[in-house]
Order: structure tokens, then sequence, then C-alpha cells
């Protein structure tokens, strides 16, 4: 068979990567969302950091998404309705997703 062949091993270490990789990019959104609620939008649309007021608008929404899902991730609230988390997320990172 073509390809790398994959064993037990192999697996395990796959799934502990991705299952960290989960848990540390929630805990990064965690820790950005409670930076940004310091941050007044007139300071980041003003120098130094000059940000457009449509771009402070979709990061913040951004990371006010990822960080409902990070608590219901851990189990503090319920999602009371179905909701793609992705839809500004998605216009950060680009087409691929």
């Amino acid at each position: 068979m073509a390809g790398v062949p994959l064993n037990a091993l192999e697996i395990n270490t796959q799934a502990g990567v991705v299952a960290r990789t989960v848990f540390s990019a929630l805990d990064q959104a965690e820790k950005f969302q409670a930076w940004l609620l310091t941050m007044p939008d007139a300071t980041l649309t003003a120098a130094p950091y000059s940000m457009t007021q449509a771009d402070v608008t979709l990061i913040k929404s951004t990371f006010t998404d990822l960080n409902q899902l990070s608590t219901i991730f851990k189990g503090t609230v319920n999602l009371a309705s179905a909701k793609d988390f992705r839809a500004f997320s998605k216009q950060l990172i680009g087409p691929s997703y």
C-alpha cells in the first residue's frame, strides 16, 4: 500500500496532538478575548494600532464567538440553538476554510 503505514503509537500520538491543540487554541482565544475586552474600539482605531473599524468589529466578533465556543467546550454553559462558530473566523483566515 502506498503512503506511510500507521501503527497504534502514531494513532495515539496524533490523537493527543489534536486534543492538545484544541485545548491550547481555546485557551489562547479566551486570553485574547479578555485582552480585547480591555481595549476600546477608539484605542484600536487610533495610532499606534490604526485599525479600521471594520477590522476591529470583525476581530471582536470572532473572539466573542471563540470565547463562547470555549465555554461550551468546557461545559460551563449550554448552547441554546445551533450556531456556526466558524462564520467570523472564516473571514479572518481566508477562503480555504
